[in-house]
């Protein structure tokens, strides 16, 4: 049986000053009128029904969750009481799992991401699904890179399993974010992918892979599942677990994957510079929304709220506006705002995040 855990606890803090510790990225109204989680969940539901799907939060989150989502079985969102990154989320839910059915297969997505392409976006899923299913392994889903992007972790593949699409690889190596040569010489090699941070995994191989690779989250996690979700102990157990990523966790020491190479258009709204494809631009290259007015600049994104934003002579540069906060930017750095809010933070400027 087929499973989906959407992960959502992120906060978004790369999208300053439009995201905050209270507004997460995934309840973004991105590129139109539907929100990032919204979108995730309509994805979902073309591959599995609602009591196949889980959600993985923030308690902080919870009411915000159940309004963008009335219609979502409540008893199937896992609300996390701190943010512990998606290992001990990951872990949580296959605790779970090897209890309530061992034998199921499970596709972990996350919920920032943008994909209007449905029918490939599902073909690649059942893809992975396949395949993970027939080999007892980890598959991961990786995009064909358009561009030598520094803030995604690449895959780097190796012989082809599959040759018809999606075409599946046997996995050969996860590759750290890399600078902007090493990112132009992955461009250029050919068999490096990004890596889209999604994952599917028979429920026992993924349990092996936290036992042998990450044993105190899952000593964590099945004393937690032990206990109850909710038990008042829930808490106090979480905050203990190491905070990591499933791709450090156990993704990264895989001996034998896969990867699906990816036909459906995709884009990490993670960063500013991902809002400039989904933008109107003029003829010199500026994506504006809002109230824009620019004299002689080119290459900028500009997200204006209620008061114009006015530029002159500018070039390649991030400008958000909102009520309270304005962020101005090199576009090239934009993924320096996490630094930038660490610098608010211990200027004591909290009201702010």
């Amino acid at each position: 049986m087929l499973y989906v855990l959407i992960l959502a606890g992120g906060p978004g803090t790369r999208l300053w000053p439009l995201c905050r510790n209270d507004k997460p990225k995934q309840f973004l109204r991105f590129p139109k009128d539907q929100s990032l989680l919204r979108q995730s969940v309509e994805r979902a539901r073309r591959l599995v029904p609602d009591e196949r799907i889980y959600i993985s939060t923030r308690e902080r989150y919870a009411e915000a969750l159940f309004a963008e989502l009335p219609d979502f079985p409540v008893d199937h969102v896992l609300l996390e009481p701190y943010r512990r990154d998606t290992g001990p989320a990951v872990a949580l839910m296959v605790s779970f799992f090897m209890e309530k059915d061992p034998s199921a297969t499970l596709v972990v997505l996350t919920a920032d991401h943008l994909i209007t392409n449905f029918v490939a976006f599902t073909d690649s899923l059942r893809r992975g699904a396949e395949v993970a299913e027939k080999y007892k392994a980890s598959v991961v889903f990786g995009i064909p890179p358009t561009r030598p992007e520094t803030a995604f972790g690449y895959l780097e593949t190796g012989p082809v399993v599959i040759a018809e699409e999606p075409v599946v690889n046997e996995l050969k190596a996860f590759k750290e974010k890399p600078d902007a040569a090493t990112a132009e010489s992955y461009l250029k090699k050919g068999n490096c992918l990004w890596n889209s941070g999604m994952f599917v995994w028979p429920v026992r191989v993924v349990a092996e892979l936290f036992q042998k690779h990450a044993p105190e989250i899952w000593r964590g996690a099945e004393a937690i599942k032990e206990a109850g979700f909710r038990a008042a102990s829930f808490a106090s157990a979480y905050a203990a677990l190491p905070s990591v990523s499933v791709d450090y966790a156990i993704m990264e020491k895989v001996e034998r994957g896969y990867v699906v190479q990816a036909t459906f258009d995709w884009e990490d709204v993670g960063s500013w510079r991902a809002f400039t494809a989904y933008r109107e631009k003029d003829e010199y290259g500026n994506a504006a929304k809002g109230p824009v007015v620019t004299l002689d600049s080119s290459g900028c994104l500009f997200e204006a709220s209620d008061k114009l934003v006015a530029a002159i002579g500018v070039k390649d540069l991030v400008v958000v506006d909102t009520p309270d906060a304005i962020l101005v930017c090199p576009k090239d750095r934009d993924q320096e705002v996490k630094e930038l809010l660490r610098k608010i933070e211990a200027e004591n400027l909290d009201q702010f995040l």
